[in-house]
């Protein structure tokens, strides 16, 4: 008597076949699978690569706009001064004059005029204190174009791009 084998007796054959039908299609289901995750794996890795680089650029680079202002500016203010001077005065003064003296004599008042023409120098230094408030109101049209540049790594981006490099670093070296 022959003995069949103990598959054969459990399992009709077209059972086994779809069996290992089902199982070559599951081996090759997965190897396409793992085939996909490899190649997005390699993708991936080239897109942080090329961020960390794009990262490291942008870290170095500078801003730059124009600011164009096209408006009147109020300007309101109280300028104090608060100045003590001294003035040196160096100078003649010319007098011509006539008085008259008043003269009492016992015939009755009488009047003399006397000329007077004299050069009188004067030298002198004068104090003069300034403490004056000045209140000035007014509006300047202002017509401008300010250029502005600042570099990324003097804003508060480079802190978040440094966490954000160091992030992509670290994910890179994982792969």
């Amino acid at each position: 008597m022959q003995q069949k084998s103990s598959i054969h007796c459990i399992l009709p054959l077209w059972v086994v076949r779809t069996g290992i039908t089902v199982i070559l299609v599951s081996l090759v289901l997965h190897a396409f699978q793992l085939f996909v995750i490899f190649r997005t794996r390699a993708v991936v890795q080239q897109q942080v690569a090329t961020l960390v680089n794009e990262i490291e650029e942008a870290q170095q680079e500078t801003i730059s706009f124009n600011l164009q202002l096209d408006q009147p500016v109020p300007i309101r203010a109280a300028v104090p001064i608060q100045q003590n001077l001294t003035i040196p005065i160096s100078t003649t003064v010319q007098v011509d004059e006539k008085i008259d003296i008043p003269l009492s004599t016992p015939f009755g008042l009488y009047r003399i005029p006397v000329p007077i023409q004299t050069d009188v120098p004067v030298q002198a230094t004068v104090p003069i204190t300034v403490d004056e408030t000045f209140n000035i109101s007014t509006t300047v049209e202002l017509d401008m174009n300010i250029p502005i540049d600042f570099a990324i790594d003097s804003t508060l981006l480079a802190d978040y791009l440094d966490r954000l490099h160091q992030h992509l670093t670290e994910l890179q070296e994982t792969f």
